[in-house]
């Protein structure tokens, strides 16, 4: 089952990106949108915590 959220970005977010190369905007924008699909696409690990025990 997939399931998809809405991201939302604050205004100083988004004038960070307008203010970064074309190259490096499309790489943001895809990654970010990565993230809006359950479960997460891209190069994503899974968290552990200090006694290494999978979060």
């Amino acid at each position: 089952m997939s399931f998809t959220y809405q991201l939302t970005l604050n205004r100083d977010a988004v004038k960070f990106i307008a203010k970064q190369e074309k190259a490096v905007q499309e790489r943001i924008r895809k990654s970010l949108m990565g993230l809006t699909v359950r479960p997460p696409v891209g190069d994503i690990r899974s968290l552990e915590n200090r006694f290494y025990q999978k979060v």
